[in-house]
Parts: structure tokens; C-alpha cells; sequence
């Protein structure tokens, strides 16, 4: 809502008295960038997430539950992957090398790069990067459970929150 009230009023003060908020623009991605990541982990925990398993449904219900708990460990590595990425290079018998959201909210705070036209420390940003990422992996691991349980089908909502949608109407 907050977002909408920016880029309205924006719209208000360019069109009608002919100035405008410089701002506005980057404080709306943020805000939108903040909302998508977000998001991401709130719908994994209300199964809204829109999907195409059409043919993955055409599968004997036992391999499709080893594919569904395959897809939640998928997105548990994604996201501790993109959360800190060093630790699969030691996996791999490489050397641990720093890198991940977690090492780059680090080097804009070590930094001190601020944003360019709120001035607010880039940190501060880009903290919702790590929290996402982890909520995002916490929220896969638990879609693996509740599937492994029999407490849910899948990790995602498709054609069966649509038909949800539908029958409440009638």
C-alpha cells in the first residue's frame, strides 16, 4: 500500500504541480524487491506458489511424492547455496571461498556505500537478501516434512488452488 500512496502521490505532484519527489522511484524498488523475497517464503508456507505439474501429477503417487521431497531439497541447496556458496567449493575439495548474499551485505557494510538518492547505507538494503534466502531454505525444509509426513502434496499450490478459488463461489 505504501508503495502505491508513493507512486500516486508522485504522479500527483509531477502532472499537477509540475514537481516531483527524486526519491520515489528507488524507494519503490526497494520496497518492491523487499516484497518479492518476501513473498517467495510466504507463499512456499501457504502453498500459493502457481506451478505447471501437469505431468508430474500423471505419476504414480509414490514417485511423485520422491520428486515433490527431491524439489524441497533442491530449494533447501538453492537457497543455502545463494545464502553463503563457499561451503559446496570445500564440499568439493577446493578451498573455502567467501561469497553469498551473507559476504555481500558484509562488503557494503565494511564498505559503506550508500544508496543514490535516499542516502540510506546499502546494508540496510540489501539485509533482506540473507533473511529471505534463510527463510526461504527453512520454508523448503519444512515443505519436505509435511510431504514426507503425508500432511501435503506438493510444494506448490497450481491448478489446485484454483479450483479452491472456484468452488468457493458456488
Amino acid at each position: 500500500m505504501g508503495m502505491v500512496a508513493v507512486s500516486f502521490s508522485q504522479v500527483v505532484a509531477r502532472y499537477i504541480f509540475g514537481s516531483g519527489w527524486i526519491s520515489a522511484l528507488e524507494l519503490t524498488v526497494i520496497g518492491f524487491a523487499w516484497f518479492i523475497l518476501l513473498g517467495i517464503s510466504y507463499t512456499l508456507r501457504t502453498s500459493s506458489h502457481l506451478g505447471v505439474d501437469i505431468f508430474v501429477r500423471m505419476l504414480p503417487t509414490r514417485l511423485f511424492r520422491i520428486l515433490a521431497i527431491f524439489a524441497s531439497c533442491t530449494g533447501v541447496f538453492y537457497g543455502l547455496l545463494l545464502l553463503d556458496g563457499g561451503w559446496l567449493n570445500s564440499i568439493l575439495g577446493g578451498e573455502y571461498v567467501r561469497g553469498g548474499s551473507i559476504h555481500y551485505v558484509e562488503t557494503m557494510y565494511r564498505v559503506g556505500l550508500t544508496t543514490e538518492d535516499l542516502g540510506w547505507p546499502r546494508w540496510i538494503v540489501y539485509i533482506m537478501m540473507p533473511c529471505s534466502l534463510l527463510l526461504f531454505s527453512w520454508r523448503c525444509f519444512w515443505c519436505g516434512v509435511e510431504i514426507f509426513r503425508g500432511e501435503r502434496k506438493s510444494m506448490i499450490g497450481s491448478h489446485d488452488g484454483v479450483r479452491d478459488m472456484s468452488e468457493e463461489k458456488t
